[in-house]
């Protein structure tokens, strides 16, 4: 069975790895008396070395494994919208000067509408693409009135 993990506040942490650094007990003796893993503690201790400046180089003091962790999310959010956006939507044009007509659309329409009687009204659209590719659209409509 796992145990649940803990979470301690920066002052605990503080104090325990002062209770290190005093030299009094071992990393073992302090984790005994605090319940705690020598794992964790060990951690804490050389985590509040590098956050000192006295630790390796290499690694990450604290405000900066803090920023790397909100990077990191800001990344995987930011893939996400873009996976979003890079999907094709059928829905849309492939570009801005292509209509998309439906076929099922002709004829006349049933059920009573308070419209005019439409028969005999074209509307017509007419996209033509200039050089940069912008579309210049003329809605008109020949009406057999």
């Amino acid at each position: 069975m796992s145990r649940k993990r803990r979470t301690f506040p920066p002052e605990y942490k503080a104090e325990a790895v002062g209770l290190v650094r005093d030299g009094e007990k071992s990393i073992s003796a302090v984790a005994k008396d605090l319940g705690l893993s020598e794992s964790a503690l060990r951690r804490w201790v050389l985590q509040s070395e590098t956050d000192a400046g006295r630790g390796d180089p290499k690694e990450l003091t604290t405000p900066e494994r803090a920023e790397l962790a909100q990077l990191r999310r800001d990344v995987r959010q930011l893939r996400m919208e873009r996976d979003l956006l890079k999907k094709r939507r059928p829905s849309l044009p492939r570009n801005r000067c292509e209509v998309s007509i439906h076929g099922g659309g002709e004829g006349r329409v049933s059920g009573d509408i308070d419209e005019p009687d439409i028969e005999g009204i074209a509307l017509g659209i007419l996209c033509v693409a200039q050089a940069r590719r912008e579309c210049a659209c003329a809605f008109g409509s020949s009406a057999g009135r």
